[in-house]
């Protein structure tokens, strides 16, 4: 069985990348409310820690029978990256989403679309620039011999098993769209 790598990678300290997320940040659409998904959306997720060329030696190193690496970004590639080694495609955003969902900031739309890519096996690994492989791994590692993943990230649902359970679920639920969770653990940090 082929199997395939996805790694979605983008550097945040792009100034042509920055001033295009800014903009729409600061522009939008008209359907989306920015500010809301500001605490969500902070530079800090956008930060290349320079580990993505560690990702793809770790792969070739340790995951030789890798069949391709889709590298998966908005217009942008490492200056030290070379693309013409036949394992690696460099795959834009607008190659494989809907333009109607353009321009996304966000790896929810990014990696839900990664079924899109042309030529991507049915097989594939999502990786991330902050995964680097240091054994050897096989491919039974991430799929079953008859194709099926060994895991897969599907939550499941948390059955209650207590009448009162429910009721601390959904108070839970409309308190958490009314307040900002991320506000009340940044602003009472080191309060005990």
């Amino acid at each position: 069985m082929k199997i395939d790598i996805v790694l979605p990678w983008v550097d945040g300290g792009d100034p042509v990348w920055a001033s295009k997320k800014l903009h729409y940040q600061n522009n939008g659409d008209g359907d989306i409310d920015y500010s809301e998904t500001q605490e969500l959306n902070g530079n800090e997720k956008y930060r290349d820690s320079g580990t993505l060329k560690y990702v793809l030696r770790s792969i070739v190193k340790y995951a030789p029978w890798v069949n391709h690496i889709y590298l998966v970004t908005d217009h942008q590639v490492p200056d030290w990256l070379t693309t013409d080694s036949p394992l690696l495609t460099v795959v834009n955003h607008d190659e494989y989403i809907p333009k109607k969902w353009l321009p996304t900031f966000s790896s929810n739309p990014i990696i839900l679309n990664s079924f899109r890519i042309n030529n991507l096996s049915e097989h594939f690994i999502l990786f991330n620039d902050d995964m680097i492989l240091n054994a050897n791994v096989k491919p039974t590692d991430f799929f079953k011999n008859d194709g099926l993943p060994v895991d897969i990230g599907v939550y499941s649902v948390i059955p209650s098993f207590e009448d009162f359970s429910h009721l601390i679920l959904n108070n839970t639920i409309v308190v958490n769209k009314h307040f900002s969770k991320w506000t009340g653990i940044k602003s009472n940090f080191l309060v005990f």
